[in-house]
């Protein structure tokens, strides 16, 4: 009578073959976790950047919209000047945001406020 089933070198080969495939893929998974708890949700960013447009429109003696030409606020300031409010949270994830990143942006050739970004340093 035989009896059916995998022999010993066959399960010792499935094993092996899982386990080189999760070598071969779980860095990059865990690499792409890490880099979307860095980032922070569209959402959020829309809400920033509007704060800092307006922020810029009230304060338009200090932001002139001159062609070319970078600027960047702080998110404690836009905080303190009630665009924003305190703690600031990231809306998926619930995490709070470092204030003290800054918020750049340029002015383009219509003369409009354009292309923000959220830094950790202010380059100009």
């Amino acid at each position: 009578m035989r009896h059916r089933g995998f022999t010993l070198i066959e399960m010792l080969a499935v094993i092996g073959i899982i386990a080189l495939m999760s070598l071969l893929v779980l860095p990059s998974i865990i690499n792409q976790v890490s880099q979307k708890k860095e980032a922070l949700s569209e959402a959020t960013r829309k809400i920033i950047f509007s704060a800092t447009e307006l922020y810029f429109a009230d304060n338009i003696a200090t932001y002139p919209k001159n062609k070319d030409v970078t600027y960047c606020v702080k998110l404690e300031e836009l905080i303190k000047q009630g665009y924003l409010k305190s703690p600031l949270k990231d809306i998926t994830t619930n995490k709070e945001i470092d204030i003290n990143k800054f918020v750049k942006t340029t002015v383009n050739s219509y003369f409009e406020y354009d292309s923000y970004e959220i830094l950790t340093a202010c380059p100009v």
